[in-house]
C-alpha cells in the first residue's frame, strides 16, 4: 500500500506540474487579447489534454467568463470548455455544430474535437454566442467594512458545511476602494488587500 501511495503522490506532483505550467502558458497568450473577448479560449501544440479541464477551470476564475482549453495534435484540436453560472456551454458549442468532428457536454462543461483548419472559425463563433451576454453576480448580503466582525463571521460558519446545494454566502461591498495590497504564499499566488469605505477599513485575503 505504501508503495502505491507513493507511486500515486509522485503521479500527482507531475500532473500539478504539468497543470501549472500549462496555466502560466495559457495566460501568457491570453494576456495579449483576452480584454478584447467575451471568452478566454486559448489552443496550443504540445499540451496535455487530460488536465485540460483544470487548466480551463483555473482560467474560468482568473479571468471570469466562459472558457476553453485546446490541445493541437496532428491536424486536430481538441478542448474541453467550462462556464459560469448563467451560461450554458452546450449551447455554445452547438451553435459550432458544423466546425465539430464531435462533441457533448451540458450547462457549465463541454468537450469537443475538430479539425485545426477549422480553429479560426469555431473561436470567432465561440466568442460572438456570448456577445450579448451580460455578466451578473449573485450576493446574498450586502455589507460595510465595519460590518466585518469575528460574529458576523462565525454567523457564516454556523451554516457550513458548504458545497452543492448550499454555496459559500456571497457578500458585495459597494464603492469601496483598496489601498494596499500585497501577494502571500511562498509563490505570490494569493494577495492581502485593505478595503476603505469612509472611515472603516477590512483586510481580505484572495486565493
Amino acid at each position: 500500500a505504501m508503495e502505491l501511495a507513493v507511486e500515486l503522490d509522485e503521479e500527482n506532483q507531475r500532473r500539478q506540474q504539468t497543470e501549472q505550467e500549462m496555466l502560466k502558458q495559457a495566460c501568457q497568450l491570453l494576456d495579449e487579447y483576452v480584454d478584447s473577448q467575451r471568452v478566454a479560449v486559448v489552443a496550443k501544440e504540445g499540451w496535455h489534454s487530460g488536465v485540460a479541464g483544470i487548466v480551463a477551470s483555473r482560467l474560468v476564475e482568473l479571468y471570469q467568463r466562459p472558457s476553453a482549453v485546446i490541445c493541437l495534435e496532428n491536424g486536430v484540436a481538441t478542448g474541453s470548455a467550462r462556464g459560469i453560472p448563467g451560461l450554458h456551454i452546450f449551447e455554445a458549442l452547438d451553435a459550432c455544430r458544423d466546425l465539430m468532428i464531435k462533441y457533448g457536454g451540458h450547462a457549465q462543461a463541454g468537450g469537443f474535437s475538430l479539425k485545426q483548419e477549422n480553429l479560426p472559425a469555431f473561436m470567432e463563433r465561440y466568442n460572438e454566442f456570448f456577445c450579448t451576454w451580460v455578466p451578473t453576480v449573485d450576493c446574498d448580503v450586502l455589507l460595510t467594512p465595519e460590518d466585518v466582525t469575528v460574529p458576523l463571521a462565525e454567523s457564516f460558519s454556523a451554516m457550513a458545511p458548504f458545497g452543492m446545494g448550499n454555496p459559500t454566502p456571497t457578500a458585495l461591498f459597494e464603492n469601496v476602494r483598496v489601498i494596499s495590497s500585497a501577494p502571500l504564499g511562498k509563490t505570490g499566488d494569493h494577495a492581502k488587500y485593505v478595503l476603505e469605505k469612509g472611515q472603516h477599513t477590512a483586510e481580505m485575503i484572495a486565493f
